[in-house]
């Protein structure tokens, strides 16, 4: 199938059963039709609509990533089970996702709603929000001093992805507190987001020992606060750590996207930047 009558894209469809992923659970159920599942080399699906472009990748870049610089993907999968302050992250996760997951889940119950409301909240300004949008800031931090810029620039078309997750997000939150009169325990949000301070600077001590070339854990964990400050404001309610400060104001260029490229003229100059890359 060629996009356009320059068959400037190719994608093939391939019957293939297969599934690169160790973690997912592979379920059979009857369906007599076509399912898709669309792979290219470079990892990334580039698709431009009405002017527009579209970039679906996050699972194939990260596993690119890894494999580029030579780490064992199999390791660093599994880290989020055997690194506690990875786990802890995880942990408040599968809580909000339990609490909201039941399959006799009544939302015209005020409680089951408000539960139902603190978990979209979490979602949004916690999960993708802050920790998602704060956890790039590492390796762009080593890419404005000229290391790792393949890297980070992949990183960056996933954090403007995570982006208008977190603002869809915000808006279906403001939405629904609309339309339901609803708003979220002044308490609950407080221990909200106490449990996810505590998450991240657990995580900031973990991955940050040591500064590497001045960005240290108070800064990454400085940032968080701020950020979290942002998105509550978007949300309409109580900033949960007045004064916090800006301390990376460059970060929210990396959403932005500075140099916005042509993909469908870009010349591709390499293909293969680790000695000990295999695509079997």
């Amino acid at each position: 199938m060629h996009a356009g009558d320059k068959g400037l894209l190719t994608v093939c469809f391939v019957d293939q059963n297969y599934v690169s992923a160790q973690s997912l659970e592979r379920n059979k159920v009857t369906y007599n039709g076509y399912v898709y599942s669309v792979g290219v080399p470079t990892r990334n699906l580039v698709v431009r609509y009405n002017g527009s472009v579209l970039i679906s990748q996050n699972t194939w870049t990260y596993q690119h990533c890894i494999e580029t610089i030579g780490l064992d993907q199999g390791e660093i999968y599994n880290r989020y089970r055997v690194v506690p302050e990875i786990n802890a992250k995880i942990r408040m996760t599968q809580q909000r996702l339990d609490a909201v997951c039941s399959a006799d889940i009544d939302l015209h119950d005020r409680e089951q709603l408000h539960t139902f409301l603190m978990s979209y909240i979490f979602f949004a300004a916690v999960f993708e929000g802050s920790w998602f949008y704060n956890g790039f800031s590492p390796i762009f931090a080593l890419q404005r001093r000229g290391l790792m810029k393949g890297t980070a620039e992949q990183l960056q078309y996933i954090m403007r992805d995570e982006v208008m997750h977190a603002s869809f997000g915000i808006r279906v939150a403001k939405q629904l507190m609309q339309e339901e009169n609803i708003r979220p325990d002044p308490q609950a949000l407080r221990d909200m987001w106490d449990q996810a301070e505590a998450a991240e600077t657990g995580y900031a001590g973990y991955i940050l020992r040591d500064p590497i070339l001045g960005y240290s854990a108070d800064l990454h964990v400085d940032q968080f606060r701020f950020v979290a400050n942002t998105r509550m404001r978007q949300l309409g309610l109580d900033e949960p750590f007045p004064g916090a400060r800006e301390s990376l104001p460059w970060l929210s260029e990396q959403a932005n996207l500075r140099k916005e490229k042509n993909f469908f003229e870009t010349t591709v100059t390499e293909y293969q930047t680790g000695g000990a890359l295999s695509w079997d």
